[in-house]
């Protein structure tokens, strides 16, 4: 999937610079997978820049209809890019339940982050 579409892969673009956001975006495009993906440069910035902000990416029916995402970026330096995500119906992951999901996500990135970086 492509990144712009998925919660993982915005997490990640999130901590990207510009220059780096645009390269990816000029390799592979901006494809819409449904009417909700984000298909041009400055929703996609708009985007990154509200992920930044509060620390977590949505994925709101982006790739799929029907599904919702919200993703973590791991923050460790001068490794390969990664995030986690929990993903589901529409149903159950209400703006709320994100709200909830979003915490327990960076409890978790902590976690991982001291034992890459202590282990």
């Amino acid at each position: 999937a492509h990144m712009h579409m998925t919660a993982l892969g915005k997490a990640m673009l999130s901590t990207f610079d510009r220059p780096r956001v645009d390269a990816i975006v000029d390799d592979c495009g901006l494809p819409k997978a449904t009417q909700y993906t984000i298909d041009n440069r400055e929703d996609l910035y708009a985007d990154l820049e509200e992920i930044r902000d509060r620390g977590y990416s949505v994925e709101a029916q982006e790739r799929r209809e029907g599904i919702r995402a919200v993703g973590v970026p791991i923050d460790l330096e001068n490794t390969i890019p990664s995030a986690i995500s929990i993903s589901g119906p529409m149903s159950k992951l209400s703006d709320a339940r994100i709200d909830e999901l979003q915490q327990q996500i960076h409890d978790s990135v902590n976690v991982i982050e001291i034992k890459l970086r202590n282990y």
